[in-house]
């Protein structure tokens, strides 16, 4: 009995076998031999997992497939087994990712109790975007599983933010929405579930995204950052990439590979486990950021994250964009004027139908969403908390913007259904 009091235990040596829990950035514990085993640990892990997608893959090829193999989205253990999940998938030719955000209290469904209420606008390198941080050097990425979810009431942000900084900045190469399964727009939130495709939020904003991004409106940017750590490295028993490493370090100096806050906002971020790789790049990013207005440029000159105002401006030849938390603002784009009114939040798209740069399309979908809500729904004042989950049918918000063309004049608008048919007659303009 007796004793100081002090918490101990990450000087106390195990022997059993290592949880999740223990693979954190900076190691299991202050002993270094404890973090040698929890390394020798992983590795033997990782080996065997490697080794099993390796006969997986050789036996589909001896089989005749020609196709692009992938391993597994799920990840195994915490921070510190992080590059030797990377390490085991590049096994194979596609690395693929699952990411998620929103949700509340209901976990798979819709329940009255706590919001996720943060907006992906709030964070710089956090949410379903992080994800980007795992792109492999020289291997395809793709998200085969995402969504932001009800109840969040800012989830029309994400796809246009996936399709902008995802597949043009980034360059990702193929996604999935989770998930697709009606076969109509449902009523409000859908059975009450938390991942359902087929609403306006994602397939309402698909038909402009989608354009956008096979036609490749927004370029690839530049490599902001290479990050390359050797074999070995990845098994120190803690993550090398925050904490550092021998190989780590820009420049193969040795050291943490630290990214400047919201690199991939400015370009591609790449990373990758191996023997003789060069050593680590980092570009100069400081012309891309503005500290008085607080604005992260991407390296194209496209794409604008008003870090401040919660707001990014897209700005290609064919598809300009304004999303987020815009009320009261104005911003001008390299073909419009938008001026927005009351409307808290919103995402707004303006894309080219007939493939000529905004400024001189005679064709143009105008795609406006803000905050959706099921009859009945009722938040706290604070929105962390849903009171009441209602009903059917949903109620979209409308979206006050005045949108003036900068040169030329609009013809005629036409309202449609979110199906894309016309409704009534033609819209009052200026």
């Amino acid at each position: 009995g007796g004793g100081s009091g002090a918490d101990d235990s990450r000087d106390t040596p195990r022997r059993g076998i290592s949880g999740a829990w223990e693979m954190q950035a900076d190691g299991p514990s202050r002993t270094p031999a404890e973090s040698k085993r929890l390394g020798d640990f992983i590795r033997f892990l990782a080996e065997t997992q490697r080794s099993y997608f390796e006969r997986r893959r050789d036996a589909l090829r001896a089989h005749g497939y020609d196709g692009l193999t992938i391993s597994t989205a799920w990840q195994a253990g915490g921070p510190a087994a992080h590059l030797a999940n990377l390490w085991t998938d590049d096994a194979m030719d596609v690395i693929d990712r699952h990411a998620y955000f929103g949700g509340g209290a209901g976990g798979h469904q819709v329940r009255r109790g706590d919001v996720n209420s943060a907006s992906h606008l709030g964070t710089l390198d956090g949410g379903i975007l992080a994800r980007g941080y795992e792109q492999v050097e020289g291997k395809p990425f793709m998200l085969s599983e995402w969504t932001q979810s009800p109840p969040n009431e800012w989830k029309a942000e994400i796809a246009p933010l996936v399709a902008f900084y995802g597949f043009g900045l980034g360059g990702w190469d193929a996604s999935t929405h989770f998930s697709a399964g009606r076969a109509d727009l449902g009523g409000g939130w859908p059975d009450e579930d938390s991942y359902v495709t087929e609403t306006p939020s994602y397939i309402g904003q698909f038909p402009a995204l989608a354009r956008a991004v096979h036609r490749g409106d927004f370029m690839h940017g530049p490599l902001i950052a290479a990050r390359r750590v050797a074999t070995d490295d990845a098994f120190l028993g803690l993550d090398a990439l925050s904490q550092g490493a021998p190989s780590g370090g820009w420049g193969g100096g040795g050291g943490p590979l630290a990214l400047p806050l919201g690199a991939q906002l400015m370009g591609r971020v790449t990373v990758k486990v191996g023997d003789g790789l060069a050593p680590s790049t980092l570009g100069d990013v400081t012309a891309l950021v503005d500290p008085v207005r607080e604005i992260i440029h991407s390296a194209t000159g496209e794409l604008a994250w008003h870090v401040a105002d919660s707001v990014v401006v897209a700005d290609s030849e064919r598809t300009q964009a304004v999303i987020g938390f815009a009320a009261n603002t104005a911003f001008t784009t390299g073909a419009f004027e938008v001026a927005f009114g009351e409307t808290t939040f919103a995402s707004l798209i303006l894309t080219s139908l007939d493939d000529a740069p905004l400024a001189v399309s005679r064709r143009v979908l105008v795609t406006a969403l803000a905050r959706d809500r099921q009859t009945g729904a009722r938040y706290s004042v604070n929105r962390r908390f849903l009171e009441a989950v209602g009903g059917p049918p949903l109620l979209m918000e409308p979206v006050q913007a005045r949108i003036r063309l900068r040169s030329g004049t609009i013809r005629s608008a036409r309202a449609l259904r979110p199906d894309g048919v016309p409704v009534g007659g033609q819209v009052d303009h200026d």
